[in-house]
């Protein structure tokens, strides 16, 4: 049942209303409509509300639910997708309305005079030409803004729109048809969770829901959607995650060497990149452990090359397709004495007894002065050395070689 306006009670199903009541036999079922009208008020409005966008039916923005905040994510990425491909818009709309962040249109700058107060011409005529394109591609941005925010408005329940109306910055991001801004309304509201909490609060658990967050045993889309509702939740809280000073200063020094100083605008330029190496990072990590062989070999990579490419993933996506690509060789483990960093070794290869194929029976027990024979394939080890064997001797039969059996050992 929901209560109307006037305090009396309707119930919030179709249909005649019984004329059992507490009031008498002979009232008919106007009372109930009446509830029914008033009483469900912005809730039946709501349950019938599915989106404006014939191709984004189910795809929507409401208050109401325990999970609208993680829902939040899924529509924004599932709308992203239909204004590039439905509308024609820029394709930074895609990824850019998910991560509440569109590529700034910078304008160009214009050339230096020369001694003589001047401007080389050729300079100027490249200026010119680039200001053009950058008055183009500004009317461009405002003729897609239009477009996408009319999208976004059109998949908001009633009562989410009578929510965003009250905000105090509405009238601008209305008339500038801000995109990004009209998000983060719909985000806050979304996300009520969040908003009522204390700050300090809501930040400590937003960062647990994301860092200690595991996917377990779902599948790789779902562990994806549930990743980025709690981010954006995150986000909401604490701002940009993975954009502090010190964090960007040492991914640039990872290129340009420890002692070096990095500018306000290099910095500026390398924000976004490293926010979205940090959360590739995470979602990597906090993958399933049937990937772990992916992580180790990304890991171990990053460490014997270190100074040249850098494994590591750079977006989300790229995190997904090395951690769902990767084909673990036909390999054994190893330990390269000299970085202490343990790797994978490919079996097939002759070098001596640093690998041990993971297809190696049991090694055969001590005998004499050395180990027994190796293994066979069928997972059926070898038996006791004989007990006159020497040291990578033979009697004819058994075979012991104890430096290569020992080093092929390590970590087995």
């Amino acid at each position: 049942m929901s209560e109307n306006s006037d305090g009396h009670q309707g119930t919030s199903s179709g249909g005649p209303n019984n004329n059992n009541n507490e009031s008498g036999g002979g009232h008919n079922n106007r009372s109930g409509q009446h509830g029914r009208r008033s009483g469900q008020g912005q809730s039946h409005r709501d349950d019938q509300f599915k989106g404006e966008a014939d191709s984004l039916k189910g795809f929507y923005y409401d208050v109401s639910g325990p999970k609208m905040g993680e829902t939040f994510a899924k529509v924004t990425e599932r709308i992203g997708r239909h204004v590039v491909t439905e509308l024609d818009v820029d394709p930074a709309y895609q990824n850019g309305l998910s991560e509440l962040s569109l590529p700034i249109i910078t304008a160009p700058v214009k050339p230096q005079r020369l001694t003589d107060g001047s401007y080389d011409e050729l300079d100027m005529a490249d200026y010119k030409a680039d200001r053009d394109e950058h008055k183009k591609d500004l009317k461009q941005r405002k003729l897609d803004e239009g477009k996408v925010f009319a999208v976004i408005i059109g998949q908001c329940t009633p009562t989410m729109k009578d929510r965003i109306h009250t905000e105090t910055d509405w009238p601008r991001v209305k008339v500038d048809t801000d995109t990004i801004a009209l998000l983060k309304i719909i985000q806050a509201q979304s996300n009520t969770k969040v908003k009522g909490r204390e700050p300090a609060h809501a930040l400590f658990e937003a960062i647990k829901d994301l860092v200690l967050y595991k996917q377990g045993g779902l599948s790789m889309d779902k562990y994806q959607e549930e990743f980025e509702a709690r981010l954006a939740k995150l986000e909401l809280a604490g701002g940009r995650i993975g954009t502090t000073r010190e964090y960007v200063d040492s991914v640039i020094r990872l290129d340009r060497g420890h002692n070096y100083n990095p500018t306000h605008a290099e910095r500026a330029a390398m924000a976004d990149t490293c926010r979205n190496k940090l959360l590739a990072t995470i979602f990597m990590l906090n993958a399933g452990k049937n990937y772990n062989p992916a992580k180790l070999a990304i890991e171990n990579a990053f460490t014997i090359n270190k100074g040249s490419e850098n494994p590591y993933p750079n977006n989300i996506a790229e995190a997904r397709d090395k951690l769902m690509m990767y084909k673990a060789p036909n390999v054994g483990v190893g330990r390269n004495d000299q970085t202490n960093v343990t790797f994978l070794n490919d079996a097939n290869e002759d070098g001596g007894g640093t690998t041990r194929p993971r297809n190696r029976g049991r090694g055969g027990g001590r005998g004499g002065g050395g180990r027994g024979g190796a293994g066979q394939r069928d997972g059926a080890g070898g038996g006791r050395g004989h007990p006159h064997a020497t040291p990578g001797g033979t009697d004819g039969t058994h075979t012991s070689n104890s430096a290569n059996d020992t080093n092929s050992s390590v970590n087995a």
